[in-house]
C-alpha cells in the first residue's frame, strides 16, 4: 500500500504477512501525522459506548442463561435484548423481556 511519508515522498507499506487479523492504525503527534502500521484493535480503541453493550450483554446472558430469554434466544433476538437490557439497565422502570 502506497502511502506519503513526507511531502511528495511515496512510501510503501509492506502487506501483513502474519497470520493475525490486522488493521491499518496511525497514532499523531497531535500536530503531526504518523505513518501508517498494522495493529490489532484493543480495548482502548473501542468507544465507550461498545464497551458498555458488551458488558450489558454480558451480565444479561450471565443472570438469564437457561432461561426463556437466555442464550437460546440470542441469535433471533440480539438487537431488542439488548436494547431491552440497556433501557432496563438505565431507567428506573424495569423492562421485561
Amino acid at each position: 500500500m502506497l502511502y506519503s511519508s513526507a511531502k511528495d515522498t511515496p512510501a510503501v507499506l509492506d502487506a501483513n504477512t502474519t497470520s493475525t487479523k490486522k488493521f491499518l492504525t496511525m497514532t499523531g503527534t497531535g500536530s503531526a501525522g504518523a505513518a501508517p502500521v498494522w495493529g490489532t484493535i484493543v480495548a482502548a480503541d473501542l468507544p465507550e459506548s461498545v464497551k458498555k453493550v458488551n458488558t450489558y450483554l454480558y451480565e444479561y446472558l450471565s443472570s438469564h442463561s437457561g432461561t426463556n430469554g437466555g442464550f437460546s434466544d440470542v441469535n433471533k433476538n440480539l438487537p431488542l435484548l439488548v436494547s431491552n437490557y440497556i433501557l432496563s439497565r438505565n431507567s428506573s422502570t424495569e423492562v421485561s423481556l
